[in-house]
């Protein structure tokens, strides 16, 4: 009896492990996600900000031509 708890446990620890480098996956994965959102959000935030800037130049060369 003594033997088969043993072998439960050892069987277990890996299994433990390998449940926790999941949850850690998972975690990364959502962070890299919301990063991803992130920079998706400040490179059109960029876009925008530097298709308005173009715009005024085009604007004010027309009014100064």
């Amino acid at each position: 009896m003594n033997t088969q708890l043993l072998l439960e446990e050892k069987h277990n620890i890996p299994k433990n492990k390998l449940l926790g480098n999941m949850k850690r996956k998972r975690v990364l994965e959502l962070e890299i996600t919301k990063q991803y959102e992130q920079l998706k959000r400040i490179e059109i935030s960029m876009e925008k900000n530097s298709h308005d800037c173009g715009q005024g130049r085009i604007g004010s060369r027309l009014k100064d031509g």
